[in-house]
């Protein structure tokens, strides 16, 4: 949803009218969990995904009409058919379709307040009333912005923790928390730095590249990132990070800055450290790191050589290895089956 909201804002900018579409339950299989989005402009999903197919393309087939009538329309469809058949009630998922006008000053200052929250690190619970226009964003002190309806009282209310949703007196809401994508911190700005970065881009992750030479700054991989570091190796990281819920690739110049980068991320409790290279290099590398006072369990939890065995030999293809045993990590991380 991170990257969503850049491109909402962007849609508030250019004055133009859209839904956002958001997979609000499942029951059994289904290709996306709840809290899936995807935006619907000019009845063509123009970003993010519910699930592909025919669920989608029925959905943006109904998003004009939302548009048109400024009302949010709740479905359901039976999906494990496969044809994603649209049925009264109890589908296998269900989808709110949410038409935002871009005239409308609250839901514009809601979503601009939820791209700089989640900016800063912070977190938030964006409600979405489904009986008619209307939007809430709630934080730890309350309404962040928006609007509340006549009544509703968030003082004592505990919005859930997963998406889903809840009513509040007559209302009903779906509750949708965000929090900050996770980075992937790029420590080096090379060939497949400048493959990786627009990639990992695309895939809802925050994409910082750190280099200690000042003309990497001009990288293409830099170009392509969020944020540039310019950092020593062995101090690459600033006060951002990295955090628990973040991933690092080590791909440096020479072996040497490599070994200083892993000095400094092994034990912050990354999801993710992997490092590009041959198996003399991690070899070389980790008998450095034996030295430098870090154990086997330690060094076990590199990912070297780095990236899926796919056959990988161009920087783009490496990049793709890279991308995809990420993915797999993240997975893992959230407990999702692979």
């Amino acid at each position: 949803m991170h990257k969503l909201l850049d491109k909402i804002n962007g849609l508030f900018e250019r004055k133009q009218d859209f839904c956002l579409a958001y997979l609000t339950a499942k029951r059994g299989t289904a290709p996306r969990d709840p809290g899936a989005a995807m935006i619907i402009a000019d009845g063509l999903a123009t970003g993010g995904s519910i699930g592909g197919g025919s669920l989608e393309h029925q959905v943006c087939q109904a998003a004009p009409g939302a548009l048109q009538d400024s009302s949010p329309i709740l479905l359901s469809f039976r999906v494990q058919s496969g044809l994603a058949e649209p049925v009264d009630s109890g589908g296998d998922v269900d989808v709110l379709i949410d038409p935002i006008m871009a005239a409308d000053a609250g839901a514009k200052a809601v979503f601009e307040a939820a791209a700089e929250t989640l900016n800063r690190g912070g977190q938030c619970h964006l409600l979405t009333l489904t009986s008619g226009p209307g939007h809430l964003l709630l934080g730890p002190e309350g309404v962040m912005a928006g609007v509340p309806p006549e009544g509703f009282a968030p003082a004592g209310w505990q919005p859930p923790a997963k998406p889903e949703m809840a009513s509040l007196g007559q209302d009903m809401f779906f509750s949708l928390p965000l929090s900050p994508a996770p980075a992937v911190f790029i420590l080096g700005s090379g060939h497949v730095a400048a493959a990786l970065a627009p990639l990992m881009a695309t895939l809802d992750f925050r994409v910082v590249v750190g280099d200690d030479l000042p003309q990497a700054a001009n990288s293409p991989a830099a170009k392509a990132a969020d944020a540039f570091l310019l950092r020593p190796f062995d101090q690459p990281f600033g006060p951002e990070g990295p955090g628990i819920n973040d991933y690092v690739v080590c791909m440096a110049r020479t072996h040497q800055l490599d070994r200083q980068s892993l000095t400094q991320v092994l034990g912050r409790g990354a999801v993710y450290v992997g490092m590009i290279g041959s198996s003399r290099k991690k070899q070389e590398v980790y008998e450095g790191l034996a030295q430098d006072g870090f154990d086997d369990h330690t060094l076990e939890m590199v990912h070297c050589p780095i990236g899926l065995s796919i056959g990988a030999r161009t920087p783009q293809e490496i990049a793709v290895s890279i991308a995809a045993e990420i993915i797999a990590a993240r997975a893992q991380s959230e407990g999702r089956k692979l």
